[in-house]
């Protein structure tokens, strides 16, 4: 079970932002700058989510039987994420492949938002105290809120 305040609920929050993001970009005409920008929102909110799985989520994951496996999957999707952002940083809203980037980091982000979600979460909330749990949701809002830093210098970082 998920509880307020905790790990998973910190992260599941982070996912439902955005799906919402992502929502926000696909309503928009193909084109249109406010996609650039809410492309740049995204990436901010991805690189400090996915910082806060590899510091918090995966330590515990790997401790669960399989888990080294599970981690590994779980890190490559991160940099196949950040790989596609990177690219995005560079295009601008009218660049030709700017749309089938958007398409593909949406569907990448949000097939792995789910697999977490459904795989890994309830197994998490299962094994782990809710005290833990707790505990570290503290400190990934803590740490959410000092890696505005990282996720500029990957928007920066060429293709």
């Amino acid at each position: 079970m998920v509880r307020e305040g905790d790990i998973l609920h910190e992260l599941t929050a982070d996912h439902a932002l955005t799906a919402v993001t992502f929502s926000r970009i696909v309503a928009l005409p193909v084109g249109d700058q406010e996609r650039k920008t809410l492309v740049d929102e995204v990436t901010a909110d991805l690189v400090r989510h996915s910082v806060t799985e590899e510091h918090y989520l995966y330590p515990l994951v790997h401790r669960l039987p399989g888990g080294a496996a599970i981690v590994d999957r779980e890190l490559l999707s991160h940099r196949a994420v950040e790989a596609l952002l990177s690219e995005l940083a560079s295009r601008t809203a009218r660049t030709p492949d700017f749309d089938r980037l958007v398409a593909q980091l949406i569907e990448k982000v949000t097939r792995h938002n789910g697999e977490e979600e459904a795989r890994i979460f309830p197994v998490l909330a299962e094994a782990v105290s809710p005290v833990r749990l707790f505990e570290l949701g503290e400190r990934a809002r803590r740490l959410k809120a000092l890696l505005v830093n990282r996720a500029e210098a990957i928007m920066r970082r060429p293709s």
